[in-house]
């Protein structure tokens, strides 16, 4: 299905957890800002439920003025979970 590029962006933000929105609107506005920023999220995935994704990029301005977030943007849930089992038997 195709989804306009206004459309990717609702439906990735509609579904960050809503107690990771401030964190992520932060590293979001660094990058706006010319700062590099990383950030690992509570995301609602429509078929798997709470993951972790983790991003980090920085914005690019184009010659209108308009700036584009670069960078990159995957799950890693699996990774998440094996570092806190990991933790829990130290």
């Amino acid at each position: 299905e195709y989804m306009t590029e206004e459309e990717i962006y609702l439906s990735w933000h509609d579904n960050i957890a809503p107690e990771a929105l401030p964190s992520v609107e932060k590293s979001i506005n660094e990058m706006i800002g010319g700062h590099f920023s990383e950030n690992t999220y509570h995301w609602i995935h429509p078929t798997k439920g709470i993951i972790y994704v983790r991003c980090g990029g920085t914005a690019v301005e184009l010659e209108d003025g308009t700036k584009i977030l670069r960078g990159y943007h995957g799950e890693v849930t699996d990774i998440i979970l094996k570092n806190e089992k990991i933790a829990a038997q130290k």
